[in-house]
């Protein structure tokens, strides 16, 4: 399979001299590289803040941000990015401001039509599943689906546990039994939790989903407050054994948060457990069992621990961990640790802003301006206590964000497997639909590289069982790999630069999409091939035919301004675009919208 990579620009760092005393003078300003920018970014709701999920709404390639609120009463936030550092608050308008207490939220495409949908889970009403109806709007399609469960989530995740290549939906109840639903492939679910093995009544708190043993299937970890965590084995049929007893993951605590991360490079997943007193940090064996290695790395904070999430925020190739503290309750701040080449974590962030001295419970990290360094959404608990966004500063070191897009798997890549090899080194990372505590990290995938400035091999491992293998690749790029169709990348400054070497058409996602004055539409094509673009309203009738703006070594563009063919103005509302290349009228389809 040829890579058919587009070369564009996810903004570069230029590496400076000096910069280990810029690290050094960031700490003393009590930055450690991160601006608070929640008041100029618009991301700043005070109140009963409680988790954050981030994903990208309307696929323009920017990370929007879903805001659980627990109280009753109060409206959930839905932010939309868009660009620049400044969000949108359309949880009104979207349909998906839920006033139901909310404590957890989930975004994954349940119905593989390329957009992503919403599940929150409440206290004391119904759950709600929101399915994306392609315009910023929502429909609440929770009664025809069946997944109104009225209990007390704390943890609810999208996963593909019999990877059929579609998203299923767990639940973790606090205090009552979870549910496993299974999708029908029909915008309806089953409960399967009796049958599926994955039993467990408890005081839920935190779970996560990852591939433990490298076989390619789901396997749960599920968190218990003040009682026994539990491990379970996913069979690769969507069922469940539970391994917990001798695995060293079956400890009873008060924990809430975790995550999993390859700490030290070795191709397995160690875990991070926050915790009402002394954290964890269990090493990953190799065998089927972990090490509690929290007081030798010396990352078992003594605070009141809710939400983590690893993520390499300074771009050295090591993963970090930040977590999320209760200051109210254990007077102990939120906390940056930052990983020394697998063999010792530094606390780093005594005395600066990402301390965040308040309540806070959820907190998930994405790159929101798409600048290559991964910042953090941190939920706060109070009357004045608001929401924060901490954009990451960092400069001098190169990175790649990797979007999976799934076709015979689901299409939210959910439960793959990506491995990046540089340097001698092997970045290992996984497609997962919640993390931490009642939150969710972007779906887009980071990997920081240092200095390296060539990806020897990207290794993409597909729920379906798919291995796709690309050599070569350059470092600071936005990379979109579909299964079974290759790898690219887009831009919304200049034409897109693709590889001579396509064999068919290809057509990439537009941008902006939604847009009000104009978008662009990428697509490749042979060199010498007439192209064209035809536009069509939502009722069949073609409205426009496009000529591309470049034509050359597999370039091709067009841009729309939403006009008909006389130049007039079209009405708001979704259109579809097919392109036209080549003798044999090969064809290719999309879907945009005007929203003026």
């Amino acid at each position: 399979m040829y890579a058919h990579i587009i070369f564009n620009s996810m903004k570069k760092r230029t590496a400076i001299a000096g910069s280990v005393l810029f690290s050094i003078v960031s700490v003393v300003q009590g930055q450690v590289g991160f601006e608070d920018k929640s008041f100029q970014s618009g991301i700043f709701n005070a109140g009963s803040n409680h988790g954050v999920s981030f994903g990208d709404v309307n696929n323009d390639g920017l990370e929007d941000v879903y805001i659980a609120v627990r109280e009753s009463g109060v409206p959930n936030k839905l932010y939309i990015n868009r660009g620049d550092l400044k969000f949108e608050e359309i949880g009104s308008a979207a349909g998906v401001d839920s006033e139901g207490s909310t404590t957890a939220a989930t975004w994954g495409d349940i119905n593989n039509d390329g957009l992503l949908d919403l599940y929150i889970g409440n206290t004391g009403s119904p759950n709600i599943l929101y399915l994306n109806k392609g315009d910023l709007t929502f429909e609440d399609i929770t009664l025809s689906a069946g997944v109104g469960d009225p209990f007390d989530p704390r943890s609810v995740q999208f996963v593909d546990v019999d990877n059929d290549g579609f998203l299923d939906i767990y639940v973790h109840n606090f205090n009552t039994e979870n549910v496993l639903y299974k999708n029908n492939k029909d915008n309806t679910f089953e409960d399967v939790t009796q049958t599926s093995g994955a039993l467990n009544i408890d005081a839920a708190m935190g779970t996560i989903f990852f591939d433990m043993d490298g076989d390619g299937d789901q396997d749960l970890y599920a968190l218990n407050d003040g009682g026994i965590n539990v491990l379970f084995e996913n069979k690769g049929d969507g069922t469940f054994e539970d391994i917990s007893e001798g695995s060293g993951l079956d400890f009873h605590c008060s924990c809430m948060g975790v995550d999993f991360g390859d700490m030290d490079h070795d191709g397995d997943y160690d875990i991070y457990v926050t915790n009402y007193g002394v954290n964890f940090l269990f090493e990953n064996n190799g065998d089927g069992t972990f090490t509690d290695k929290g007081d030798y790395f010396e990352v078992d904070d003594y605070g009141m621990g809710w939400g983590t999430f690893w993520f390499d925020f300074d771009n050295d190739g090591d993963q970090d961990i930040y977590l999320a503290n209760h200051e109210f309750i254990s007077s102990r701040p939120n906390m940056l640790y930052r990983n020394e080449e697998g063999s010792s974590f530094q606390h780093i962030s005594s005395n600066t802003n990402i301390e965040s001295p308040y309540a806070s419970f959820g907190t998930a990290s994405a790159d929101v301006d798409n600048d290559g360094y991964l910042d953090i959404v941190v939920a706060n608990w109070g009357r004045t206590a608001r929401n924060q966004l901490f954009v990451n500063d960092n400069e001098g070191s190169n990175s790649v964000l990797v979007r999976a897009i799934g076709t015979v798997s689901n299409t939210s890549a959910i439960g793959t497997t990506i491995s990046i090899k540089a340097g001698g080194i092997t970045h290992m990372d996984q497609v997962t639909g919640a993390t931490g505590y009642a939150s969710q990290n972007s779906l887009v995938q980071h990997f920081g590289l240092g200095d390296l400035e060539t990806i020897e091999e990207m290794i993409i491992k597909w729920p379906s069982g798919t291995v796709e293998r690309y050599y070569d690749l350059p470092v600071n790029k936005y990379f979109t790999v579909t299964e079974d169709q290759g790898i690219g990348q887009t831009d919304q400054n200049r034409p897109v630069v693709l590889s001579t070497r396509a064999e068919e058409p290809e057509l990439a996602y537009n941008f902006p999409n939604p847009f009000s004055s104009s978008t662009y539409i990428p697509v490749t094509a042979a060199w010498g091939e007439a192209v064209s673009l035809e536009i069509y309203s939502a009722k069949g009738e073609r409205v426009n035919i496009l000529r591309a703006l470049e034509h050359e070594n597999g370039r091709a563009g067009f841009r729309w301004d939403g006009t008909d063919f006389q130049g007039a103005p079209l009405d708001n509302g979704i259109y579809l675009y097919k392109l036209r290349t080549g003798k044999k009228g090969l064809s290719k389809t999309g879907k945009m919208m005007i929203q003026r």
